[in-house]
């Protein structure tokens, strides 16, 4: 795998494909042990892709 141009953002796996990509990890349940309220998780997922975008310079790739 070749280096990467950058440290890996918290939560990513680097992998090395013939797209570089990465996906971001994150866990459901907080420290309680308590599963996190999933309500309206479609726009909180949207906003803080978002955010990620943005803050990085990222894009979003083409589908085919």
């Amino acid at each position: 795998m070749p280096p990467l141009s950058h440290p890996p953002l918290p939560g990513s796996i680097p992998i090395a494909p013939a797209t570089p990509h990465f996906h971001i990890v994150y866990n459901r349940v907080n420290l309680h042990g308590k599963a996190i309220d999933e309500s309206n998780n479609f726009d909180k997922s949207h906003n803080a892709t978002k955010a990620i975008k943005l803050k990085y310079g990222l894009t979003f790739s083409q589908t085919s």
